[in-house]
């Protein structure tokens, strides 16, 4: 496979966000794996079938990429040699990184809307404090963008609870291609950790629910990459805004059996969980 040239990407801006809750402190170093030179098909990877035209290589407006993962601890990047080796080291890394709400949904919107949380008012996952269906999607950067005349696309998680808003899910305002996670068709297996969003899941693609069923090649990662590289070649002459959101690698969501009994303070009430019976927990 080919990397990725100015021709294609005319300057392209790559942000990745590791999200996670772990505590806002420098993170731990650990000594590197040894170099990985073979990898399965990132978005930092693509066949070049024809250069961009030159109408849009005298365009200043550079492509931007937003690459979100769940829940990674920041010292696994060591074993993703494609990261390091072709954004971080031409890039800037932020290792002491703070955020003012550690919950994926407010992150999420913040990312969005480039508010604070307390400016957006989504202070959750669920409602009514949070979720898809508290956040005003109508002023956000794919908006902002498409006016200015860029082709977005969204690719994986979106928000929490999107689903309630309708059932085979909506296309937010100023999204041209939309191809996200539909939870409540997910699986996930009991005590052995989750499954959840990896195999045998759904997509909202532009609106319409599409099932992938429980395949090797249905992976859902792969599956998202695939697209948002169809969607780089596709549009190498038209400046773009994309996001890809990653499940992965994301936390177990079942306890297992050794924590029978260790049932969480009322105070989880609070997150907007409380829809959530102590019945769920043993």
């Amino acid at each position: 496979m080919k990397r990725i040239t100015k021709s294609l990407l005319i300057g392209l801006i790559c942000i990745t966000v590791l999200t996670s809750c772990a505590p806002a402190t420098a993170p731990t170093m650990y000594a590197p794996p040894t170099p990985i030179n073979d990898h399965l098909p990132t978005v930092f990877d693509i066949e070049i079938e024809s250069p961009a035209s030159s109408e849009r290589l005298n365009d200043p407006r550079p492509n931007i990429i937003v690459v979100l993962t769940d829940d990674q601890p920041y010292h696994t990047v060591d074993y993703m040699p494609a990261v390091k080796n072709q954004l971080m080291k031409n890039g800037v890394v932020f290792e002491n990184g703070f955020v003012t709400t550690p919950l994926c949904c407010p992150s999420r919107v913040s990312i969005l809307s480039g508010q604070y949380v307390h400016n957006h008012e989504v202070y959750t996952d669920r409602m009514p404090l949070g979720g898809a269906p508290k956040y005003d999607d109508s002023e956000c950067v794919a908006v902002w963008l498409q006016e200015a005349g860029y082709r977005t696309a969204y690719f994986g998680k979106y928000l929490n609870g999107y689903e309630d808003i309708e059932p085979y899910g909506v296309v937010p305002p100023g999204w041209d291609v939309w191809k996200a996670f539909l939870s409540k068709n997910l699986t996930a297996d009991d005590d052995v950790g989750s499954t959840q969003y990896f195999f045998d899941f759904s997509l909202s693609e532009n609106g319409t629910a599409v099932e992938y069923p429980r395949s090797k090649d249905n992976f859902s990662a792969d599956v998202i990459t695939n697209d948002a590289l169809e969607f780089i070649r596709d549009e190498r002459d038209t400046p773009f805004f994309m996001m890809v959101g990653y499940y992965n690698p994301h936390s177990p969501i079942h306890r297992r059996a050794a924590a029978q009994g260790y049932l969480p303070c009322q105070r989880w009430r609070i997150l907007g969980l409380g829809s959530i019976s102590s019945a769920e927990f043993q």
